[in-house]
């Protein structure tokens, strides 16, 4: 099975939509709407998590907050799984902080 990215968001549709367009995200964003049960099964806590989940389940990369190494471990794992080439996702100027707290 080819992996597959979803983004889980918390916010309203359109300002899903509009931060999809703005930031050029591709893959499917479904909308975790109060009583939040997506968040509360993955206990999230913090925005942005991000957990990568094989189709066995298994976590393989769980990061909370703003994480460079986290998001490069990640398409990294994903290019290795697609047999593609590792992207790099950040350069050392780009004026990102390597990790921020969600």
């Amino acid at each position: 099975m080819r992996p597959r990215v979803l983004g889980v968001s918390q916010d309203e549709a359109d300002e899903t939509v509009l931060f999809a367009d703005e930031t050029g995200v591709r893959f499917p964003i479904l909308l975790d709407e109060h009583p939040y049960p997506v968040s509360s099964a993955y206990e999230l806590h913090f925005v942005p998590t991000l957990y990568l989940v094989d189709t066995d389940h298994t976590v393989r990369v769980a990061d909370f907050g703003f994480s460079k190494p986290a998001i490069s471990e990640s398409a990294g794992y994903l290019a290795r799984e697609l047999n593609a080439v590792p992207p790099v996702i950040f350069s050392d100027d780009d004026g990102l902080p390597e990790t921020r707290p969600g």
